[in-house]
């Protein structure tokens, strides 16, 4: 898993969905919100082949 860290910027989710148009080059991307404290999303590529990499994107305090 790559961990990608930012600042904590009201343009947050905007910079996550740009990250996940950069790296969407398989079958499938998804994005998870992340519970609990703090603002972290997950982001998941799926290939015929099963997980193909997951990116954690947290914003930092």
């Amino acid at each position: 898993m790559l961990v990608v860290v930012g600042p904590d910027i009201d343009s947050f989710v905007s910079e996550v969905w740009r990250i996940a148009r950069f790296i969407a080059y398989d079958d499938y991307v998804s994005i998870e919100r992340q519970g609990g404290p703090g603002k972290e999303y997950r982001m998941f590529s799926r290939s015929r082949n099963g997980l193909a990499f997951e990116v954690a994107v947290r914003a930092s305090e």
